[in-house]
């Protein structure tokens, strides 16, 4: 981490955790920490600060500090009158800042942080399994990996695919776990990945998959947001029990959903084709 220039009267952002630079956008909010001196840096943060930013990286959000006794202005601005002091900054323009008074421990900031993002309307990200890229860029290191496998557009229709999309982000939502990555197939587009997990008692159905600890897990109860949930909050106690992956299954490329409903292929025919050309053709006789 940098060290903070003085004399700026603005919040410096030292890691953004979502763009890679710069600071925090309207939708995202953030949590700044006002601080009496920052030379050197590493030494005078405090320690929850640094798992709070491991925490904070894998949702919306950001985590920021200020030299508060050289950006006077700035702690004046925003009612800094003590130190350390946390404010919370919501999604959308950081003019108004909240004062942040629960616990200075990373759990509590980051179940506020989290709050936020829940009140301004965040959901967790779900893209399509459409190619192994997206587990290579979504399910590395600790995170774990949960994949639904949803009944074929034809079978559920444009509404019922949402819903289920959405019946999986409410789950994550509600078992706050930010190592969860979240994503969904379209039942038999993954034939390797649904013969490894054993991925064989119909749609909609859900796995866990932790390609670090080379294990994975399969969702048995119902597919709502309280069964899922607990589902997924097991994950991180332990109670879910998990089976050993050898390898991750060869993942196949497919197009993407064009995110409108099935339309049904009449095939046509014509009766001599059903019945054939010949002179002995009931029909004909019947003619």
């Amino acid at each position: 981490m940098r060290r903070m220039p003085h004399g700026e009267g603005r919040v410096h952002w030292p890691v953004n955790i979502v763009w890679g630079g710069g600071k925090p956008t309207s939708n995202s909010s953030a949590i700044a920490l006002a601080l009496p001196f920052l030379a050197p840096f590493s030494l005078v943060l405090p320690v929850y600060f640094f798992f709070v930013l491991g925490r904070l990286f894998f949702f919306l959000s950001q985590l920021g500090a200020v030299d508060a006794t050289q950006a006077t202005n700035l702690a004046q601005k925003y009612g800094v009158q003590g130190y350390p002091t946390i404010k919370a900054f919501p999604a959308g323009p950081k003019k108004k800042a909240q004062d942040y008074n629960g616990p200075r421990e990373a759990a509590g900031i980051v179940d506020y942080a989290t709050g936020m993002l829940e009140r301004s309307g965040w959901v967790p990200k779900t893209p399509q399994l459409t190619e192994k890229g997206v587990i290579d860029e979504k399910c590395g290191g600790t995170k774990i990996c949960v994949i639904a496998a949803l009944p074929h557009i034809l079978d559920s229709g444009k509404a019922g695919r949402e819903g289920y999309i959405e019946t999986v982000r409410g789950a994550a939502k509600k078992s706050r776990n930010p190592y969860l990555s979240l994503m969904w197939t379209e039942g038999g587009a993954q034939p390797a990945l649904e013969e490894a997990t054993g991925l064989t008692f119909g749609y909609p159905a859900v796995i866990a998959i932790s390609v670090e600890k080379k294990a994975f897990a399969v969702h048995v109860g119902s597919f709502s947001v309280d069964g899922m949930s607990e589902f997924l909050g097991g994950l991180t106690t332990g109670s879910t029990r998990t089976k050993p992956l050898a390898e991750l299954p060869k993942i196949l490329t497919v197009e993407p959903w064009d995110e409108k409903d099935a339309t049904a292929v009449e095939e046509e025919f014509s009766l001599e084709d059903l019945f054939g050309d010949d002179g002995d053709s009931p029909v004909k006789q019947e003619l």
